[in-house]
C-alpha cells in the first residue's frame, strides 16, 4: 500500500497499533523491510498510519518532520537503551538522561518524541530515531500519526489577525535561501542568465509602461532600449500634483502647455523634434507656471516647476518627444498602456475568482503568494492557448485572422490526423507545443457531493457558498439539534462556532442571525448543506430568488445621503395616537365584546374614553341609543 498512490511513500502499517521499544528497534535496525521504506516525505497525512523514513534520501534530513497540516506542540520524550549482539537484544533498560550515558559498541538508544497538533488536540504524532554508540542518529526513523478518537479533517491554525494559514518553511528551503543570499548576484547577473535562455531579450529596443520603478529596473540592463511612458499615466500624475498644490483652475492650461490642444490645433512642448528645443520651451513654460502659482498661493517658493523638472521632464525628453515617437513607429500619436492595463485587470480578476472558488470562509483574503500567482498565470496562458487551438476548428471565442484563415479545418479532419500532423498544423500558428494534449471537448470538472454548480439555477455569486456547502457535507458537519427535530447544527468553516439552521413547515430553511451570508443573500453554505442532508436540496435551490432589495441595502452605508459631518436626527416621540370614529344616526342597537379594564362615560360631552390597561374578562357594551355619537376614541 502506498500513501497518496505514490510508490516512494509506502505504508508500514495502517491503523492503530501499540508498539514496544524493542519492536521499534527491530523495525529500524534488526529486521528492516526495505520494500516499506519511504524515500520521500509523506505530506498532509490525516489517518492512523505508520511510516519508516530514510532521511538520507531527502534534500535535508530535517525535512522529514515537515507537513502542511500546521504546527505540532512538543509534549515530551522518552528513551530506552539496548545492547545488541548479532541480531539479539541481550540487555535493555529505561534511561532518563541519555545524553550523559557512556555507551559501548553494540549499544543503541531509541528515542521517542511526542507531538500534539496545535489546533486539533486529538491528533497526535510520534517520531522515533535510533542513536548508535557514537551518539550519531541512524538514517532510518519511524513516524506515526494517530487520532485518540475517530479520524477527521485536519487543517493548519490561522493567524488571528490576517487569517492566513500557518505552514512551516522546510529546512531545505531555508538552507537554499541562505546559500543564495551569500552570493553577489544582482539584477545584472539575473539578466545575463535570462539572456542565455533567450537571446531575443538583447534585441528589445522599446518598452512601454506606466513609469513604475520596477519597469525602470527591468530596462536598466537593456542597452539602447527606449522607455515610452503612457500618456494617460503622465497626465494623471500631473493632475494629481496640481490638485494637491491647490492649482485646480490652472490644471487645463498646464496640460495644454505640455501636450498641446488637438481641438485648437495647438502644439505642446512634447511636439518638438530635438532635445535642445524641448529644454528651451520647458524653461519658458516653467517660468510661466511659477508666476501663476505665486499669484494664486501668494508664496515666494513655487513647487510645481520643481516637481516637473525632477519627476516628469526627463521621461518626456527620452520617450515622448515627436522624434522618439516616430522612431518607435507611433507616428504623431502617443503611447497608451491600455493593453497592459487590460491584461493586469484580467489577471487580478482571475486571482479574485480563484480565491472565491477555493475559499473556506465568508470573505476570503485577496492576498496572493508568488506561488499562487504563478500557478494562476500559468493556467491563464494555457487557457488562451487552448482557445487559439480551438480557433483552428472554428470553435471557442476567437477567430483566426485573415492571414491564417486558410489553416481552419473541421472536427472530422482533426480527428483523422495523427499527433505529429496536429503539431505541425499548430506550429504554423507559431504556437509552442502544449504540455498536455489538445482535446476538442473540455474536461469535465470534478463533481462535488452536491453535484455540479453549473447544473443548478443559482447565480454565479453563490458559487463560493455552494463549494463551502460541499466541504461541510464532506466533513459531515451537519448534526442534530438537542430536543428539536426541526433544527440542525452546522459547523462554521471560518470561525470556531456552530450555526443553527431551522427547517420550517413550509419547507423554508433558515440560518441563525449570526450568519452574515444569510443576512445578505437569504441563503448560505449552512442552509444548502442542511437541505442536502434532509433530502430537499433540489426544491430548495430551485425555489431560491435573490433578495435584491436586501443585497442593495446591505451595500449602502448608514450615512448615505447625508452631508459631511451631518449628525443623525433624533426623532421626538409623538403624542398618543388618535383614532376617529363616527357613529351615524338611526343605527340599530349592537353588542360589542370588549376586553377592558376601565370604561368611563362622559355623558355631558358624549365622549367615551377607553384605556388600554386590559384584563382578561368580557364586558358587554350595548349601544342603546342611536343618538349617541363618539367623536373621538383615545387609546393610551
Amino acid at each position: 500500500m502506498y500513501y497518496a498512490e505514490d510508490p516512494l511513500t509506502p505504508y508500514l502499517l495502517k491503523g492503530k497499533y501499540t508498539w514496544s521499544f524493542e519492536q521499534k528497534l527491530h523495525i529500524l535496525v534488526l529486521d528492516v523491510n526495505h520494500d516499506k521504506v519511504c524515500i520521500k516525505r509523506p505530506n498532509n497525512v490525516q489517518e492512523n498510519s505508520l511510516f519508516v523514513m530514510n532521511r538520507s534520501k531527502l534534500k535535508n534530513e530535517a525535512d522529514w518532520l515537515m507537513t502542511d497540516l500546521g504546527a505540532f506542540d512538543n509534549r515530551g520524550s522518552n528513551a530506552w537503551s539496548f545492547v545488541v549482539q548479532g541480531n539479539t537484544v541481550v540487555e535493555s533498560q529505561f534511561v532518563r538522561n541519555w545524553k550523559t550515558l557512556e555507551m559501548t559498541k553494540g549499544q543503541y538508544i531509541l528515542k521517542n518524541v511526542f507531538y500534539r497538533h496545535k489546533k486539533y488536540k486529538d491528533f497526535l504524532r510520534t517520531s522515533t530515531v535510533v542513536l548508535d554508540h557514537n551518539g550519531k542518529e541512524l538514517p532510518l526513523a519511524l513516524l506515526e500519526y494517530r487520532y485518540t478518537g475517530n479520524e477527521h479533517h485536519v487543517s493548519p491554525h490561522k493567524n488571528p489577525r490576517t487569517g492566513k494559514s500557518f505552514v512551516q518553511t522546510a529546512p531545505s528551503t531555508k538552507a537554499k535561501i541562505k546559500e543564495k543570499v551569500k552570493g553577489h548576484q544582482g539584477p545584472s547577473s539575473i539578466f545575463d542568465q535570462t539572456v542565455e535562455e533567450d537571446s531575443r531579450l538583447e534585441k528589445i529596443r522599446y518598452v512601454g509602461g506606466d513609469r513604475d520603478k520596477a519597469q525602470q529596473g527591468f530596462i536598466s540592463p537593456l542597452k539602447g532600449c527606449t522607455f515610452l511612458p503612457c500618456k494617460k499615466h503622465v497626465v494623471d500624475d500631473i493632475t494629481r500634483k496640481v490638485n494637491e498644490l491647490g492649482l485646480n483652475k490652472a490644471c487645463n492650461e498646464i496640460l495644454k502647455d505640455i501636450f498641446g490642444c488637438e481641438r485648437n490645433k495647438e502644439k505642446g512642448i512634447v511636439d518638438t523634434t530635438s532635445d535642445d528645443e524641448f529644454l528651451a520651451k520647458a524653461m519658458s513654460v516653467t517660468d510661466k507656471w511659477d508666476g501663476m502659482e505665486i499669484e494664486k498661493k501668494k508664496t515666494d517658493s513655487p513647487e510645481f516647476s520643481h516637481y516637473f523638472r525632477t519627476y516628469i521632464q526627463e521621461d518626456l525628453k527620452n520617450g515622448m518627444l515627436l522624434g522618439a515617437r516616430r522612431k518607435a513607429g507611433l507616428g504623431d500619436e502617443f503611447f497608451y498602456n491600455n493593453a497592459q492595463e487590460c491584461s493586469n485587470f484580467k489577471y487580478k480578476s482571475k486571482i479574485r475568482e480563484s480565491k472565491f472558488e477555493n475559499a473556506t470562509g465568508y470573505r476570503p483574503s485577496m492576498k496572493c503568494t508568488w506561488v499562487e500567482a504563478i500557478k494562476i498565470y500559468g493556467s491563464m496562458v494555457e487557457e488562451v492557448n487552448r482557445e487559439k487551438e480551438r480557433a483552428l476548428l472554428r470553435k471557442g471565442q476567437f477567430l483566426l485572422s485573415p492571414n491564417y484563415r486558410h489553416l481552419e479545418i473541421t472536427i472530422q479532419q482533426w480527428s483523422s490526423m495523427t499527433p505529429n500532423e496536429r503539431q505541425q498544423r499548430l506550429a504554423k500558428l507559431s504556437l509552442k507545443s502544449c504540455a498536455t494534449p489538445f482535446t476538442v471537448e473540455s474536461k469535465e470538472k470534478h463533481a462535488t457531493p452536491l453535484g455540479k454548480f453549473e447544473d443548478t439555477s443559482l447565480p454565479e455569486f453563490l458559487r463560493g457558498s455552494f463549494m463551502n456547502a460541499s466541504k461541510i457535507v464532506e466533513l459531515k458537519g451537519v448534526g442534530p439539534f438537542p430536543n428539536n427535530t426541526n433544527k440542525r447544527t452546522v459547523i462554521s468553516l471560518s470561525k470556531s462556532t456552530v450555526h443553527t439552521v431551522d427547517i420550517q413547515k413550509s419547507g423554508k430553511v433558515v440560518c441563525n442571525d449570526t450568519c452574515p451570508r444569510y443576512k445578505e443573500h437569504a441563503i448560505c453554505a449552512h442552509t444548502i448543506a442542511v437541505a442536502r442532508c434532509v433530502g430537499k436540496l433540489l426544491h430548495f435551490l430551485d425555489s431560491y430568488k435573490a433578495p435584491l432589495d436586501r443585497m442593495v441595502r446591505s451595500s449602502i452605508s448608514s450615512g448615505s445621503g447625508m452631508k459631511a459631518n451631518q449628525k443623525k436626527r433624533k426623532r421626538v416621540r409623538g403624542a398618543d395616537k388618535i383614532l376617529w370614529r363616527y357613529i351615524p344616526d338611526k343605527i340599530q342597537p349592537q353588542v360589542f365584546n370588549i376586553l377592558i379594564k376601565n370604561l368611563v362615560f362622559h355623558l355631558q360631552c358624549n365622549i367615551v374614553s377607553c384605556f388600554s390597561d386590559i384584563e382578561d374578562f368580557d364586558f358587554n357594551l350595548a349601544v342603546i341609543s342611536s343618538n349617541i355619537r363618539v367623536p373621538r376614541l383615545n387609546i393610551r
